[in-house]
Parts: structure tokens; sequence; C-alpha cells
């Protein structure tokens, strides 16, 4: 499955007052800020977009921040350790996402279709995660200019 990634639209402005910020710090801290907050409406997309039966896997997604030398990126997904029980055996709910992510073949030949809840949940939060990026980014950015921190 290949990456999933999107382009912020009208925040040029933003990003010409960044480049004006010597504190390198405070620009770390403001992007980072800004691509918690954009993740957090695909997280709830992703969530709603789940399939149902105990809802343990849909309340296992959740985004990691990771810094990069070309920006920050949000990863979307189920955690790793979450752990649980359902229908008297143990629930993992990361052994399970590619499954219900991309379908599979039962040993019988029936074929289980793709409930795709990570692509669905991204085109459903995908204009809200912009939108919040922008605002989020205005708010830092003026907050930090506000502050003096150049």
């Amino acid at each position: 499955m290949g990456k999933v990634a999107w382009k912020i639209n009208g925040t040029d402005e933003l990003l010409a007052k960044l480049k004006k910020l010597s504190d390198k710090r405070a620009v770390r801290k403001i992007f980072r800020k800004t691509v918690n907050a954009a993740a957090t409406p695909v997280v709830k997309a992703v969530r709603e977009a789940w399939p149902k039966d105990t809802g343990f896997s849909a309340k296992s997604v959740t985004k990691k921040i990771f810094a990069k030398p070309a920006g920050y990126t949000a990863v979307i997904g189920v955690d790793k350790a979450a752990r649980s029980e359902a229908h008297g055996h143990p629930h993992v709910p990361s052994k399970i996402d590619h499954l219900v992510e991309l379908g599979y073949t039962l040993p019988d030949g029936t074929v289980v279709p793709a409930k795709a809840p990570l692509r669905r949940g991204f085109e459903a939060g995908e204009a809200a995660a912009n939108a919040q990026f922008g605002s989020k980014m205005g708010a830092e950015v003026d907050k930090a200019f506000t502050k003096g921190v150049t």
C-alpha cells in the first residue's frame, strides 16, 4: 500500500512568516503542534469508518508524529500495544488491521472484501485536516510573533 499525503493550500503567507523566525526550536514546536492538530480529524474519521465488532479495534486507532529532515510526518494506524479479549479469544488489532483494510480469502475459497477504513477515513477527514492545519498554523505563528520570538 502506498503512502498517503496531502498538500496544504493557502499557507504560503504563513510559511513566509516562518522563514523569518530565526529560532529553529520555535519553528519545530509550531510544526509539531500543527501536524498533530491536523492529524486529529483524520484519526476520528478512521475510527468512524472502522467496522464495529467489539469496538476495540476502532478505539486502538492512533497517531504518531515523527520528525524527519524534510518536515514532520503523522502516521495514522492501529496501536501495536493494544491488546484485548473478544469472544473468549485474545484480540490484537494490529495483527488483523491489514486484513480489514485489504480483504482476504478464507481457506474454503470465500472472499472477504476489503473494508478500507484507513483510506475511507483519510478521504473523509482530509478537508477537516486542511482547515485545522491552516487555522492552527496561523494561531501558532501569531503566538510566536507576539511572544517576540524572532
